[in-house]
């Protein structure tokens, strides 16, 4: 048994990427703090509508959000995340309208790439996302554009009362707390009922419902019930969401539908090879098939990609639970205390 270093790097992941994007958190021209969420909103549709285009890996979420307000460099930023490419915004929300400014800097040279600046009534912000979308995924490859431009097909138009309340939701949502996730429960709910195709809102109502029943709340309803059927309400409305696919490989591998499991998993890593969750579901169900040796292999990928997840324990759990069952008690123990 040799001792393993929880703080070791996963081996690269072996997807052909022709670029990893990191979005970085928008600056915010306003003095209203109620912008926040409308601000960190647009960026995660960007984060999302990117992850669809193929060969193209884009940073998650909390990792990139881990440098709000940093003085660092851009290329220093960049290489701590394994990025090739870092989109820098700033927004001003006035009214009914909105001015956004981006730009793609090239990690390695620091070199601007693509600038631009968007003017628009509140009411086109879809329109402007698609817009962005095309114009980072257009300077990277072609063929990430025309993969990047079918988002739009595979997310119907969303109500601007639906999508706004899905940000507030979000914005609670990502607080990682109990009283958070009753909060943005109730705001995902009424996303829903503003738009009942709204398939992230239902992954996203999901999820929080999920992590009440990890938590132990005990309310009026049950909370793991509630979370399988909004799971599956997710399903049916987008099979091939990467958050959705890791959310139904979560769900298999509580209730021991293992093939599910690892075809829904392994499709969320397919889609996005550079976000945590996808590679963190497929170790957790691995787990659950007694397959703890190829569990390790997603689950360190998981744990170098979630670097600055909220979530980041649970890997280091799983991955203690795997190495515990190879017998590699030294392993399993290094973990348990990281977690």
């Amino acid at each position: 048994m040799g001792r393993s270093d929880p703080r070791r790097d996963a081996p690269q992941s072996k997807e052909r990427l022709v670029g990893v994007v990191a979005v970085l958190p928008f600056v915010i021209m306003s003095q209203d703090p109620e912008q926040d969420y409308f601000a960190d909103g647009i960026a995660e549709d960007l984060i999302t509508a990117l992850s669809y285009a193929s060969n193209l890996g884009v940073v998650a979420r909390n990792s990139t959000y881990a440098y709000r307000g940093t003085s660092k460099d851009v290329r220093t930023i960049a290489r701590e995340l394994d990025a090739t490419h870092v989109v820098e915004w700033s927004v001003r929300k006035a009214g009914d309208r909105v001015r956004v400014t981006a730009q793609l800097i090239d990690a390695e040279t620091g070199r601007h790439v693509w600038a631009e600046r968007y003017d628009r009534q509140l009411t086109d912000i879809f329109d402007l996302q698609d817009e962005l979308v095309d114009a980072i995924a257009a300077r990277l490859r072609p063929a990430v554009w025309d993969a990047a431009a079918e988002t739009s097909k595979t997310n119907p138009q969303r109500s601007l009362d639906a999508w706004d309340l899905y940000l507030q939701g979000m914005y609670e949502y990502n607080k990682h707390s109990i009283d958070g996730f009753l909060a943005g429960s109730e705001l995902f709910t009424k996303s829903l009922e503003a738009d009942p195709s709204f398939a992230v809102a239902a992954v996203r109502l999901a999820t929080c419902w999920l992590m009440l029943a990890i938590n132990g709340w005990r309310g009026d309803v049950d909370p793991w019930a509630r979370g399988f059927a909004t799971v599956e309400r997710a399903y049916e409305l987008d099979n091939n969401h990467p958050d959705v696919l890791a959310a139904v490989a979560a769900t298999a591998a509580v209730t021991g539908d293992i093939e599910r499991g690892l075809r829904a998993a392994r499709r969320a890593v397919e889609i996005n090879p550079q976000a945590f969750l996808g590679h963190h579901m497929l170790g957790a169900v691995l787990n659950a098939a007694g397959q703890p040796a190829e569990a390790i292999e997603a689950l360190t990928d998981a744990w170098r990609l979630g670097r600055h997840e909220p979530f980041r324990y649970d890997i280091a759990n799983d991955l203690a639970w795997a190495h515990f069952m190879l017998e590699n008690y030294d392993a399993a123990l290094a973990w348990g205390q990281q977690a």
